[in-house]
């Protein structure tokens, strides 16, 4: 696996080298490679087409806290991933990807799709009850999402989804089970329904949403623990309630306006785990979190609501750097909040500030700049925090990424 999964990644920057316009010259030139901001591969009709992707993260980050636990000065590639989008026709679509980023290599999208009425999926994937996870990260306004969609793990397992989506919203559910081996949900169940409603009014767009989520451990698979980062992804994790839950249950409520350059979103959600071995009396605890979320384009670009993902999607730049213009700044600010103490269980709480950068260079390129910080309280089982779990950090990150 460790020399299989280079060898594609060497083979698919070879195609990534490739020059625009080159076409195949076996079986009487049937197949076209050209360039349309990504690899293209298309069969003579049209019909049959494969799209070359990916996505390259660069991060270096500054951490240090109040108890002097930690004093961070760090880099990683948050993600190196690469795979292909295709489809045939209309109906068809499937997509399959890979992040090289770690010494092991991890699958992400692995699906194929008929794309009708309503969309039926299945495969390798995620339906996030979030409208934070459900946007892509090389979208995302900061450099991570919020505190509790990472403690809530709304991550990827095999399952299938029925979609109805259009230019008003989408309706969306899904059945999980299992996973790749060593992803945390090898063996669990998942139900997800989320659904989401785009309303006009004037020269703006109002999001709104809600899901939900339940799931429970399978056959021999660990208990669930919630635990969160102070913010930064080199940062350790300073909120753990260790593992304690075999199931739990999400509700989740989204809402969001954006107009022009303006952009103004949050979340709220709850969670309600169920202990696989609670105490006498003990009853099971609730957990909650949230974010709001306020960006600003002060030249060159306005950021993109999709409403049939519900979701931010790609932003638009109109004075890229590559075509001689100065690309487009936004200016981002966020409040995050993250709760996990509740009926004796002292996970932590973390309220998050955050202020940064994006400079698109691009509409592919993009430079982002973060400080953060992050208060914590009653996080008595995280060593870093000391013997009253109280602590206080600071985060400064900068991410360097490119996709295709």
């Amino acid at each position: 696996m460790k020399y299989g999964g280079l060898g594609a990644g060497v083979l698919l920057l070879i195609a990534l080298a490739m020059p625009a316009g080159a076409q195949s010259t076996s079986g009487g030139n049937t197949l076209n490679l050209d360039w349309d901001n990504k690899p293209v591969i298309r069969s003579a009709g049209g019909k049959f087409v494969i799209k070359l992707k990916g996505r390259v993260f660069l991060d270096h980050a500054w951490v240090n806290d109040r108890d002097n636990t930690i004093n961070l000065n760090a880099s990683e590639f948050r993600t190196a991933r690469v795979g292909v989008d295709g489809g045939y026709g209309n109906k068809i679509a499937f997509r399959f990807t890979a992040d090289f980023a770690r010494k092991k290599v991890t699958y992400k999208d692995i699906y194929i799709a008929w794309k009708g009425p309503i969309e039926i999926k299945g495969g390798h994937f995620k339906l996030p009850p979030s409208f934070d996870e459900a946007t892509s990260s090389r979208f995302t306004d900061v450099m991570e999402r919020s505190g509790y969609s990472d403690a809530f793990a709304f991550g990827r397992q095999f399952g299938i989804t029925l979609t109805r989506a259009s230019d008003k919203g989408l309706f969306a559910v899904g059945v999980f089970r299992g996973g790749f081996a060593g992803s945390g949900d090898h063996t669990g169940f998942k139900f997800t329904v989320r659904a989401t409603r785009a309303i006009p009014a004037g020269e703006a767009t109002v999001h709104l949403g809600a899901g939900f989520r339940y799931r429970e451990t399978g056959d021999n698979q660990s208990n669930f623990q919630y635990r969160e980062r102070a913010f930064q992804h080199l940062a350790p994790r300073f909120l753990n309630t260790s593992r304690i839950a075999d199931a739990d249950t999400f509700f989740g409520f989204e809402a969001g306006v954006f107009k022009g350059p303006f952009s103004l979103y949050g979340e709220l959600g709850f969670m309600k785990a169920q202990l696989a071995a609670p105490a006498v009396g003990q009853k099971d605890p609730a957990f909650w979190g949230g974010y709001i979320n306020a960006g600003y384009f002060l030249f060159g670009g306005s950021p993109t609501y999709n409403a049939k993902k519900g979701a931010l999607d790609r932003p638009k730049v109109t004075t890229s750097v590559l075509k001689g213009g100065r690309g487009a700044l936004q200016l981002v600010v966020r409040y995050d909040h993250i709760d996990l103490v509740d009926a004796g269980i002292f996970g932590g709480i973390q309220k998050t500030f955050i202020i940064g950068a994006n400079w698109w260079l691009s509409g592919h390129i993009k430079v982002a700049v973060n400080y953060s910080h992050s208060n914590i309280a009653r996080a008595l089982l995280v060593a870093a925090n000391g013997t009253d779990g109280a602590n206080a950090v600071n985060a400064f990150g900068i991410r360097t990424q490119i996709d295709w």
